[in-house]
Formats: structure tokens, C-alpha cells, sequence
């Protein structure tokens, strides 16, 4: 969808531009990472779902992710301070977040971890955001 591409496209340019330092930027959820693409920062939307109908435009809700991926042994801290210091800053600084959605809400802070190869480790910035396709 458009407006998928639209707000990805504008939270990573902002991450980008703002983040000097090695990353690798990935615009959806990654399948897999290697140790070499690490730190990483991913870009992508899930749940989302048609809210109601409003004058020809549908109003949609989903759920707007922002994910650090760091090694497998960098602890919980590494990750908080990254997140709180370079990422969400620039989230809340977005403008084209701002003005392409209804509502953008901070919704949820989650930590993962690579289950299966042990390359990476890494936080989830959740928000609820609904906005018009």
C-alpha cells in the first residue's frame, strides 16, 4: 500500500539522516541478519486494519515498529540508551509522521532476542498510528 511505503520511507530517511554512525537501515521486518549487518535498524508496519469509512477515504489503524538490532550479547542497557538517545528523538521530530496520520501514539517497548543463530539481540519501539489510505 502507498501509504505504507509513504511512512517508512519518511521515518527512515529521518533515522538516516540523523544516525552517522554504521547501520544498516532496512525498510520492512527482516527475515534474517547477519553478524556483518549489525547494528541494525528496521522499518515496518503490521496489524493493520480498515477502522471506517469517511467520505470516500478509508481510515485505517496499524501498528508502526521501529526495531534496533544489536549483537547477541549487548545487554537490555545498550539497547535503552541507543533507543532512548539517538531513535526516539527523531520519531518525535518527524513531520511527515505528524501530518500523514491521525493519531501516532506510543504504544508498546518490547525486547527480543535471536533464538535460533544468536547473532543479534534487539528493542522494539511499537506505535499505534491511524491515518487515511
Amino acid at each position: 500500500m502507498i501509504k505504507h511505503m509513504q511512512l517508512r520511507a519518511a521515518v527512515l530517511a529521518a533515522l538516516r539522516a540523523a544516525i552517522t554512525e554504521h547501520t544498516t537501515f532496512l525498510d520492512g521486518r527482516p527475515v534474517a541478519l547477519a553478524s556483518d549487518s549489525l547494528p541494525a535498524i528496521a522499518v515496518y508496519i503490521s496489524d493493520a486494519q480498515l477502522v471506517e469509512n469517511a467520505l470516500d477515504e478509508a481510515l485505517w489503524q496499524a501498528n508502526l515498529h521501529v526495531a534496533l538490532f544489536e549483537q547477541a550479547g549487548s545487554p537490555d542497557s545498550t539497547l535503552d540508551e541507543k533507543m532512548a538517545q539517538k531513535i526516539s528523538p527523531v520519531l518525535m521530530s518527524v513531520s511527515a509522521l505528524k501530518e500523514s496520520t491521525e493519531t501516532f501514539s506510543t504504544q508498546r517497548y518490547d525486547y527480543r532476542l535471536d533464538e535460533e543463530g544468536s547473532i543479534w539481540r534487539s528493542a522494539d519501539l511499537e506505535f499505534s498510528i491511524t491515518y487515511y489510505q
